[in-house]
């Protein structure tokens, strides 16, 4: 199935009802949607208990 296609089917099946956003409400979106990958994010060192009630040991 070449892209074209497989574009169409994806449409095809979307279940969703089409939305009209303007300009404006578009790049209120992205900049929402940037908000969210703060590279900061990405580091989850910080949620890793040293130990665990269990007492096994907890992986590095």
């Amino acid at each position: 199935m070449n892209a074209t296609a497989r574009t169409a089917a994806l449409a095809q099946a979307c279940e969703l009802t089409p939305v009209s956003l303007t300009d404006g409400e578009v790049e209120d979106l992205l900049a929402f949607l940037h908000s969210l990958t703060d590279p900061k994010s990405l580091d989850q060192r910080w949620a890793v208990p040293a130990r665990v009630p269990s007492g096994l040991p907890v992986a590095d």
